[in-house]
């Protein structure tokens, strides 16, 4: 599913064309799509997957749904990232909204939603529940991902306003990269690492 396995180096990247699909029937619809769970941080975390829903399908390809954890009562909220296609979601307060690629809709918790292809192209969707149900559900995979992340290359400080790295050390050799106060702060630090012979 991943491009590339890089936790140890700060980042991950995924992949629709790398990733597995399974059918599913999502939350009561009479349709199977297709999905891949991009990872999954445990219950009460993070949690990613990617949607390939045909088009041509009559009806709702997402029943209309929300995310409740059952054993404490506790709705969480999602969020769908339209990459490809176009769509309709709809919600159970009777709202509905068109959907382009690049567009985004946060569902809060306890609003009922669901979601249908429009046009003549496969939609493509990236799924995000930023606290994920609290229980262990065991068809649910879950990643390694650490409790505490410490990159090799360290970010020391931080441009107040902007955020932009104006100091960084490698963890492994102690090596310092920093800019000038004057100067767009992280100017620089991407190649300094990238040349750095701890890399």
């Amino acid at each position: 599913m991943t491009m590339d396995q890089n936790y140890g180096r700060g980042w991950q990247a995924y992949s629709f064309d790398n990733a597995t699909m399974h059918e599913v029937k999502a939350h009561g619809a009479k349709t199977a799509i297709g999905a891949a769970a991009a990872f999954n941080r445990g219950p009460g975390r993070l949690q990613m997957s990617l949607l390939e829903i045909p088009a041509g399908v009559a009806g709702d390809s997402i029943g209309l749904h929300i995310h409740r954890d059952f054993p404490t009562g506790r709705d969480v909220e999602e969020i769908y990232i339209l990459v490809d296609g176009e769509g309709v979601m709809t919600f159970s307060n009777g709202d509905e909204v068109s959907l382009c690629p690049g567009d985004f809709v946060t569902t809060y918790p306890g609003t009922g939603h669901a979601f249908q292809v429009a046009g003549d192209r496969t939609a493509r969707i990236i799924v995000i529940v930023p606290e994920g149900f609290r229980s262990d559900a065991p068809s649910a995979p879950s990643d390694q991902f650490p409790d505490e992340f410490e990159p090799t290359i360290r970010i020391v400080s931080c441009h107040p306003t902007s955020m932009t790295p104006v100091e960084a050390e490698c963890r492994k050799c102690h090596d310092a990269w920093t800019v000038d106060v004057g100067s767009p702060g992280g100017e620089g630090l991407s190649h300094w690492a990238a040349q750095h012979v701890c890399r």
